[in-house]
């Protein structure tokens, strides 16, 4: 709906590989419109979903500090948005680069 303020988005990862920090973006010439955002992980099918972060705005390009993580899947939510949230990347990265 146009009077949508939340999304959701799930990326599958590869879980031997461990990450410590997520880049977001929005796509900035539409403005900035995340307000509050909460990153999870899921290990397997079927564990709950465990929080590794939070945050207001994410602009241009955010970069998430999360602690060593290793999961099946991300999950990003935007709780909160001026109008509907757009989300231009997501990327997973540990000490040796991009997962």
């Amino acid at each position: 709906a146009a009077d949508d303020h939340t999304a959701t988005i799930e990326l599958d990862l590869d879980p031997s590989k461990p990450f410590d920090r997520v880049v977001l973006a929005e796509p900035i010439e539409l403005g900035q419109r995340v307000r509050k955002f909460r990153l999870s992980v899921r290990a397997a099918q079927g564990v709950p979903w465990q929080p590794i972060a939070e945050g207001t705005t994410i602009g241009h390009k955010r970069i998430v500090r999360v602690p060593s993580t290793t999961a099946h899947l991300l999950r990003l939510e935007v709780m909160d948005a001026r109008t509907q949230p757009l989300i231009s990347a997501i990327s997973v990265h540990g000490a040796t680069g991009v997962r």
